[in-house]
């Protein structure tokens, strides 16, 4: 995931957090309701770890070089019918029969330094990204 700018990314977690079960093993409030259905929102998602390397308090020089970005692990569960997939709400994991969960992650980034380090550094040749390495590895001395 790609974000224009922090207020951004920070719009993105808040959303993420809304359709969330829990963040990290702390249980969230009550389902807020639909506004379009008037009844509690189904949990589909279990947040079971939050990296955040744009914290003000993160050592970015230290611990990452100075890449700043925001690491998300997602858990979500599914049964597998003939017809295709069925997510399953997180408070059924257990109730149902034949339920798989799956964790995955999800890397949210500021556009600029995106850009700056060559889409994920596939194109590890190009001037960018020479140029970010450069800057990196001056920082982390």
């Amino acid at each position: 995931m790609v974000c224009k700018d922090i207020p951004a990314v920070s719009k993105f977690f808040e959303l993420l957090v809304a359709k969330a079960d829990n963040v990290q093993g702390k249980e969230l409030e009550v389902c807020p309701k639909s506004p379009q259905l008037g009844r509690p929102e189904r949990k589909m998602i279990r947040i079971t770890r939050v990296k955040n390397r744009f914290d003000l308090e993160y050592d970015a020089t230290e611990l990452s070089q100075g890449y700043r970005d925001l690491s998300l692990n997602v858990e979500v569960g599914w049964i597998k019918h003939d017809t295709g997939l069925e997510f399953i709400p997180v408070n059924e994991w257990m109730s149902r029969t034949g339920v798989k969960r799956h964790i995955c992650e999800i890397q949210v980034h500021v556009e600029r330094v995106f850009e700056a380090t060559g889409r994920y550094h596939r194109a590890s040749g190009t001037k960018a990204v020479r140029n970010y390495h450069t800057f990196r590895d001056l920082m982390s001395r």
